[in-house]
This record gives C-alpha cells, sequence and structure tokens, in this order.
C-alpha cells in the first residue's frame, strides 16, 4: 500500500501547481505532475480495489489524464486546495474510463472466437466505404491468418488470446481462465491486436493494389 506524504507537504506540492500556473512552463508542469503521481496511484488502486475487473493499470494511465487537466484548470482563487479538486478530477476520470472499458468489452462479449468478428465493417475506411468489407476479412481470403498475424507487430499476450481464440475456439472468460487475467483484460488485449491486424490488412492492401 502506498503511503501518503505528510500533510505538511502538501501545501508545498500545491506551490509547485500554483508557479506553473502563473508562469506557463513546462519545468513547472512537469515537477507538478511527479509531485502529485502518488495521487493518481492512490485513487486507482482504491478503484481497483472495489472493481477488480478494471485492470489498474488503465485505472492509472486514465488517472493521469485526471491529474493533467486539474493542474492545468485548478483555479486557487476558489479557495479550494488543490488535492481536494485534483482527487476529483483523477476519480472521475477513472470512472469515465472505466465506463468506456466495460461498454467496449460488452460490445466484444458475445462474440466467441474472431471469425465472429471478421465480417464487420471498417467506419471511415474509404477504400471499403463501398463495400463495407473489414480489410482483415479481405486479407485473409488470400493470406492465411497466422501469416498476417507474423506480420504484424503483436505482443505475446495478444498473439495468445489470438490463438487461444482462434485456434482452441476458447471464448474471453475461457481465455481469462487460462491465462490467469481477468475477462475485461481479456478483451483489452483482443482488441487492440484487432487494431493492429487491421493496420497490417490495410496496408497488405495497398499494397497488393499497386
Amino acid at each position: 500500500m502506498v503511503s501518503p506524504p505528510k500533510s505538511e507537504l502538501f501545501d508545498v506540492r500545491e506551490q509547485v501547481v500554483r508557479q506553473y500556473l502563473k508562469t506557463k512552463e513546462w519545468r513547472w508542469r512537469t515537477q507538478a505532475v511527479e509531485q502529485w503521481t502518488f495521487l493518481v496511484r492512490l485513487r486507482a488502486i482504491n478503484y481497483h480495489k472495489s472493481y477488480p475487473e478494471i485492470d489498474i493499470d488503465d485505472c492509472i494511465a486514465a488517472g493521469n489524464f485526471g491529474l493533467l487537466k486539474s493542474i492545468k484548470q485548478f483555479d486557487p482563487d476558489r479557495g479550494t486546495k488543490f488535492i481536494t479538486y485534483a482527487q476529483h478530477e483523477i476519480d472521475w476520470a477513472i470512472r469515465d474510463h472505466a465506463a468506456f472499458i466495460r461498454k467496449q468489452n460488452s460490445e466484444y462479449a458475445s462474440y466467441s472466437n474472431l471469425d465472429d468478428i471478421t465480417g464487420e465493417a471498417i467506419a471511415g475506411e474509404e477504400n471499403n466505404q463501398s463495400s463495407g468489407r473489414d480489410p482483415i476479412n479481405q486479407v485473409v481470403n488470400h493470406v492465411a491468418l497466422e501469416e498476417l498475424m507474423q506480420a504484424t507487430d503483436l505482443t505475446n499476450r495478444e498473439q495468445q488470446v489470438l490463438e487461444l481464440n482462434k485456434h482452441s475456439g476458447l471464448n474471453f472468460e475461457e481465455i481469462a481462465r487460462q491465462l490467469n487475467i481477468t475477462p475485461e483484460r481479456i478483451g483489452q488485449l483482443y482488441r487492440q491486436a484487432r487494431k493492429k491486424l487491421r493496420v497490417s490488412a490495410v496496408a497488405s492492401l495497398t499494397k497488393g493494389s499497386r
């Protein structure tokens, strides 16, 4: 458990934020972030304890955005302590991102394997607006999925998730049990891998059309 600094240090830390607001110098902003990073971790750990399905790293990443926002928008003239204002912004950022993750995971929960999703349209893909076809699906018609995966810069975890899903036919909950991580984290890894595969697929189609 991370212990918070002694209360008498809070005012000193707040002065760093005030100095940034006064000068707008990057070095003061950097120091302010360093001074208050502990608060992000405290709030992220606190949220993760209540909602362990949300990955702690995601909580911290979201909390960092909240901290940056609070440093930029803090108004000392309102009489609120920075720690109070920052905690509110950090908590809001974590909760908002957690809600986004849950929504995304629920959308993917109905898919049992990679084949269920390859027919999705890619919004904003100019080359596919008329056909509505996923570039991954188009490439797989010509190239084995394994080759596309090898040509894509996937992490070991991302590759594991795709292989267990595609070849073993496991759903997110089954993969989560096998890898000893949460189904929500499996969903995140799956989405990350899918994004990377799409980039590789579009590159392959573009190269093949030349």
